[in-house]
């Protein structure tokens, strides 16, 4: 069933009547019984409100002190206990309550927990800033003296390097692989100059090669040397 927003509202049943139950001990937030299960499409990137130790609001406080203090009368009215009840039943009546209540105060601390978790990470990851794309690191290398041959180092791995000897030959010298482990990058001459070279210099791992027009080269480090695919 959605609402006029796109939420998807709770139908009647026992998790409803549940919800409403533990929200009136106090266990649940007021208005969790009323709360979408399902966000909108478009609500699920919004905000969504921490609550922290300090946040709790007093109905959920004064709801577990009343859920236990009744659990507690509970189990001491069931063992009838009075003033002519030996010491060793009495005693032993006692334990048993003491267990029972400390159980319930453990799974009412386990529900609250691990409520205050998942909010605070829902959060966080909703609060945090969205990663921007990647972006493609594009390098272009030319040759500048038709009688000389242009030396070009890369300071680092590029995505994509384009190297145009149509002015003049290129020789490009690889950066350390050491410095740009686990990089990929693709070398490719784009001019169509037959009389013009691209020599991509040695390096560790590789050894020189001239690239024709059009030719290209894929290569990828390692934190040690340069490998080609």
């Amino acid at each position: 069933m959605a609402d006029g927003s796109g939420n998807i509202q709770r139908g009647e049943g026992l998790g409803k009547w549940a919800t409403q139950a533990f929200e009136a001990l106090g266990v649940l937030n007021k208005g969790s019984s009323k709360a979408p299960p399902v966000p909108a499409p478009n609500q699920v990137d919004q905000p969504v409100q921490a609550v922290s130790t300090n946040a709790l609001n007093v109905t959920r406080v004064g709801g577990l002190a009343t859920l236990v203090t009744a659990v507690g009368a509970a189990a001491l009215a069931i063992f009838k206990l009075d003033k002519g009840t030996t010491p060793a039943p009495r005693a032993a009546a006692y334990a048993s309550v003491g267990l029972i209540v400390a159980a319930a105060l453990v799974a009412a601390a386990i529900i609250i927990a691990a409520d205050i978790r998942a909010r605070t990470a829902v959060a966080t990851s909703a609060k945090a800033a969205p990663t921007p794309p990647a972006q493609t690191a594009v390098k272009s290398l030319a040759g500048t003296a038709p009688a000389a041959t242009t030396k070009a180092t890369l300071d680092r791995a590029y995505d994509y390097v384009l190297a145009n000897a149509d002015a003049g030959s290129l020789d490009v010298t690889l950066p350390s692989p050491v410095a740009n482990a686990w990089r990929h990058m693709t070398i490719r001459r784009t001019d169509s100059n037959a009389g013009h070279s691209v020599n991509v210099q040695p390096a560790e791992g590789i050894s020189a090669t001239a690239l024709a027009p059009g030719d290209s080269i894929k290569l990828y480090a390692t934190d040690a040397a340069w490998h080609t695919l």
